[in-house]
């Protein structure tokens, strides 16, 4: 679970939200999407369980054996911009690539900036 850098741990039990009780979301939870190396978008607005949601399905298939990575967007951005201004740039693709789910919340929250684009369009 330390590799995934979860921010906090959840659960599905745990989810108040209508989308924690969804049949999908509890498909999600078991992982089956992974073999098949589909994506899933949650959407909706500011507090309806999309992080949790995601921890919970990030979380139960890390304990059923896959490799997890859990980025807000802002992060991810962050740290693609220090591998480039490190003259290091790739690396951290190159690991992610080799996982089996990279979460990214909060998307809605990336600031529009120009390097931001640049750094994530390659």
């Amino acid at each position: 679970m330390g590799v995934a850098r979860f921010p906090v741990m959840k659960n599905l039990a745990s989810s108040t939200s209508r989308i924690g009780q969804s049949g999908a979301v509890r498909e999600l939870h078991e992982g089956g999407f992974l073999a098949t190396q589909r994506n899933a978008v949650l959407i909706g607005g500011t507090g309806t369980g999309k992080s949790h949601v995601s921890i919970a399905i990030g979380a139960n298939c890390v304990r059923n054996g896959a490799r997890v990575r859990f980025f807000t967007a802002v992060d991810l951005v962050n740290q693609l911009e220090a591998e480039a201004r490190a003259g290091k740039p790739g690396r951290l693709a190159d690991q992610l690539v080799r996982g089996d789910l990279v979460i990214l919340d909060e998307l809605g929250y990336l600031p529009s900036r120009s390097a931001a684009g640049r750094c994530c369009s390659t």
